[in-house]
């Protein structure tokens, strides 16, 4: 369960790559099933998460290179 920066509540799948910690917020990476994209989730807009019994359906690596090479893409790390 999450809400946007504007409260709007939704349901996410997500597949979790990674934990940063910034000085005022948390930020887990995820492939979001929603957007069937990348996203950055704030831990202070869930509000609720269940792990489901099903896989991630492709390998923690490759999930990670592919994250990696996006955020390489869009400028964001070097």
């Amino acid at each position: 369960d999450y809400s946007d920066g504007d409260g709007q509540a939704s349901e996410r799948i997500i597949w979790p790559i990674s934990i940063a910690y910034m000085d005022d917020v948390r930020i887990v990476a995820a492939h979001c099933e929603l957007r069937n994209d990348f996203r950055h989730f704030r831990t202070d807009r869930m509000s609720g998460g269940v792990v489901l019994a099903e896989p991630i359906p492709e390998s923690r690596q490759v999930l990670r290179k592919r994250w990696e090479q996006r955020q390489r893409a869009d400028g964001c790390i070097v």
